[in-house]
């Protein structure tokens, strides 16, 4: 687990987050029958990412090509200096 400050009008709040090491996924039985019946977006702040993924700002992973990309399959990726 990790903690976020999150800050609204000069008030801090502190909020529990998880990170890739503190989830397990198990496979189970479903009943949806179709992909277009299951809707992965999330909110980011005032966005809303279709794909909830975010690419990381290393020179080997976002450039500007990387990042046009993930915005048209609606994620959002950072750019490196």
């Amino acid at each position: 687990m990790i903690g976020i400050w999150l800050g609204r009008q000069n008030r801090m709040k502190f909020k529990e987050a998880v990170t890739y090491d503190d989830m397990l996924i198990v496979p189970q039985y479903s009943d949806i029958t179709s992909r277009s019946e299951v809707d992965i977006s999330s909110r980011l702040g005032h966005r809303e990412l279709r794909l909830p993924i975010i690419a990381s700002p290393m020179d080997t992973v976002s450039e500007d090509k990387m990042a046009i990309a993930m915005y048209r399959s609606g994620g959002m990726a950072v750019l490196h200096r």
